[in-house]
């Protein structure tokens, strides 16, 4: 595009990948101590190279700013409509395109992970592992909008005194001829690591095996949104250019399983009965503002300030249409404090900022049962068989109506918990905030796999 080309700042842009190849060297090993397999040491390190979403390469293509755009239409009146975009453009929004660009020398993700791991076994039939693995980050994908001014300047009169944007609409632009301009770039930041440890026990007639894990994960961009528009304008942080290092959405924390398996044998028949336990630490979640606080573009990625006090609420009243105050500031402060002193996670963090995917739901657990009575109908166990298999999902459910729940919280904001509204965002003093004061939890649960259910099934073998 011409215009890209011309403008400073995204001339440098070609939109070319790297072709250079990507070497991912592996080393591992695996050492029977005692060459009886009751003493193995395993483990190894290497790079590993990963896959992504190629929408996202494809993107830069397609919003070029020649021949596709988004149209953003806020009439004041009737707006016929029109077959031809071309034509809506030309009429409502002309000559102002959304740009998206690939970081010169882009490459796909990569990682380098180790592993190191122990596994005893006992002659009576015990086994014992131990196991951990760390990653690194080496390339991972991050997405900015680059078609802010450097005009800035900082929020006052408040305990939060993050980074704002100065200026409004088209003097905040680069280029007041396209709307975004969007970047997909490499970014360094992120790692992982996970602990496990397994008991097992193996007998003629039973069995189990119980494992715990416990995880941690973080990264800069999570990438769980298709255009590069909406893994940026929803990906939580303070500064949307350069966001901090915080935890994943699929971070991990403790994780449990407990499988057992008994079976009872005659001459015509097996019957096995099994069952599995599963507890995890919630799923994580974001506390963000309703609204732009820092004028970066986006609505719905700003971190929420946590106050110690009602001077650092930045509260205002609220009022109706007519300017009748409903509820005061004051009130609201009252509902606000009460909301952070009986919240787990928000009443350790006053004064500071929440973090992303820093607060969890409760645990999800549920406890499953199966039940299989198999009938061999010839001296040939394994010519003819009709099995009867009795499946109980979540029967914890049944026991109390309270256990058994699947507890998530909505991705349509990527896991985000709208606590405060942004009523105006000054760049020169404090925002205005309202505390609507919600009577529900920043979590659901599952309606449908939070219950017990229930699987019959019947199966003829020959």
């Amino acid at each position: 595009n011409p215009a890209v080309k011309a403008t400073p700042g995204f001339s440098n842009f070609n939109n070319i990948t790297s072709k250079m190849p990507q070497v991912a060297p592996r080393l591992g090993f695996n050492w029977d101590s005692k060459g009886d397999q009751q003493l193995v040491f395993r483990g190894g390190t290497g790079i590993f190279n990963g896959r992504m979403p190629f929408a996202w390469l494809a993107y830069p293509y397609y919003n070029n700013g020649s021949k596709y755009g988004n149209i953003d239409i806020r009439p004041t009146g009737v707006v016929p409509l029109q077959s031809n975009v071309a034509q809506v453009a030309a009429t409502y929004q002309p000559g102002i395109k959304e740009i998206n660009l690939l970081d010169n020398n882009f490459k796909l993700p990569q990682v380098w992970r180790s592993s190191f791991g122990v596994e005893l076994k006992t002659k009576n039939n015990w086994g014992f592992t131990i196991e951990g693995v760390y990653t690194k980050t080496m390339r991972d994908v991050l997405f900015k909008t680059i078609n802010l001014k450097d005009s800035t300047g900082k929020l006052q009169g408040t305990g939060d005194n993050r980074i704002v944007y100065l200026g409004s609409g088209n003097a905040q632009k680069i280029n007041s001829g396209f709307t975004n301009v969007f970047l997909l770039t490499n970014t360094k930041k992120g790692y992982r690591y996970q602990l496990s440890a397994t008991i097992s026990k193996k007998a003629e007639n039973f069995n189990f095996t119980t494992s715990y894990t416990y995880g941690m994960s973080k990264d800069v961009s999570n990438g769980v949104r298709v255009s590069p528009q909406a893994n940026w304008e929803f990906n939580q942080t303070i500064l949307a250019n350069a966001p901090a290092l915080a935890f994943s959405n699929f971070d991990l924390r403790h994780r449990s399983i407990s499988y057992g398996q008994y079976t009872l044998k005659s001459k015509k028949s097996v019957t096995s009965f099994t069952a599995v336990f599963t507890a995890q630490s919630g799923t994580p979640y974001t506390y963000t503002y309703i609204g732009d606080i820092n004028r970066d573009g986006s609505p719905n990625n700003d971190l929420v300030y946590i106050p110690r006090s009602f001077s650092e609420s930045n509260l205002a009243d609220i009022k109706n249409s007519s300017g009748i105050v409903i509820t005061s500031a004051a009130t609201q402060w009252e509902q606000l404090n009460t909301y952070i002193s009986n919240d787990k996670y928000l009443s350790k963090r006053r004064g500071s900022y929440a973090e992303r995917n820093g607060a969890r739901t409760p645990w999800n657990q549920q406890f499953d049962i199966k039940v299989v009575h198999t009938i061999m109908l010839d001296k040939n166990e394994n010519k003819q068989t009709i099995s009867i298999a009795l499946d109980i999902f979540n029967l914890s459910n049944t026991i109390s109506k309270k256990w058994g729940r699947q507890y998530y919280v909505p991705n349509i904001l990527n896991s985000s918990y709208q606590l405060l509204t942004v009523a105006k965002a000054n760049t020169a003093t404090a925002p205005e905030l309202n505390f609507s004061n919600p009577g529900t939890t920043p979590w659901q649960f599952d309606q449908l796999l939070s219950r017990t259910q229930g699987l019959l099934t019947l199966r003829y073998s020959f």
